[in-house]
């Protein structure tokens, strides 16, 4: 760019053709200053242009580069816990111990626990009958060591052990002998009556039946732990499959009751309703709906 032509420093001396020369010079010199400043803007606007262009491309770069990132380390905690791997493959380095996962459905209460205050005691108190009675009398003076044998006792306290008895050697067995008899008048033979649980050679009675029905159904224990239960506890030596299949009979046994517990439904002024969900795992559950009447 040439440089700006100095004025004179006499304007008054110079011509009217002088001024109008140098006006002219002037005016050339700014038109040559806009299109320079005009062709700055321009490759300053560019340059604007090529960096945000740049900056996106190096944003996608990063999204791209964080997906790859998160993959690799989806891949490398990946181990026989959360994925098919076998337990073999794992890390002896980065294994971590592995946590017990809760599957109770219960929420916390908030209270301590053990005996709530204010909740009645239960202790354990004598019986003035026990079944056995043990005495532990001193054979020698721990004094002198005389014999003590025969001496009028001093004094005497009684301590009572409560022990659960020792399971029968096999369970109580009842033969039901179902005689035929033939009437000697008109020669008709009669078969006795048995009663309707013994229907077949060998078979459980009602008491074992409740049992089994009371531990799977009343108390939740599994059928296999409820049949050594009752070989344990009862000597009886009965199957799995058994005490499965009384959950079932404990169950047809109810239609009485649940026609009974329907009306009395039905007849309540004000009836709620809720579902409560149960089962020991994610893979299957079991909902309940109670109706609770007022």
């Amino acid at each position: 760019m040439p440089a700006m032509s100095e004025p004179p420093r006499d304007l008054a001396a110079l011509s009217v053709e002088e001024l109008r020369a140098a006006l002219a010079r002037q005016r050339a010199v700014n038109t040559e200053l806009r299109t320079v400043l005009a062709s700055q803007a321009e490759l300053h606007q560019a340059a604007l242009a090529a960096r945000d262009a740049r900056i996106a491309e190096l944003r996608s770069q990063v999204v791209v580069l964080g997906e790859r990132v998160a993959q690799l380390e989806r891949q490398a905690g990946r181990d026989s816990s959360n994925s098919n791997r076998p337990p073999s493959s794992d890390s002896p380095y980065t294994k971590k111990p592995r946590k017990p996962r809760d599957r109770s459905l219960r929420g916390r209460s908030g209270r301590a626990p053990g005996k709530q205050p204010g909740a009645p005691g239960a202790t354990l108190a004598q019986v003035p009958d026990p079944d056995h009675t043990v005495v532990c009398a001193p054979a020698t003076c721990a004094g002198c060591g005389g014999d003590l044998a025969g001496v009028a006792v001093a004094a005497e306290q009684a301590r009572q052990v409560f022990e659960a008895p020792p399971p029968p050697p096999r369970p109580i067995v009842t033969e039901y002998r179902v005689q035929a008899r033939r009437c000697p008048r008109c020669g008709v033979t009669s078969v006795g009556q048995a009663p309707g649980f013994a229907s077949g050679r060998a078979q459980y009675g009602p008491g074992v039946h409740a049992q089994a029905a009371d531990l799977t159904c009343a108390n939740h224990v599994p059928v296999g732990r409820a049949a050594r239960l009752l070989w344990d506890t009862l000597g009886v030596g009965c199957s799995v499959g058994f005490v499965a299949g009384v959950r079932g009979v404990a169950a047809g046994r109810l239609g009485p009751f649940m026609e009974r517990v329907g009306e009395l439904l039905r007849q309540a002024g004000v009836l709620g309703a809720d579902e409560t969900r149960g089962g020991p795992a994610a893979a299957w559950r079991t909902c309940t709906w109670p109706a609770p009447s007022s």
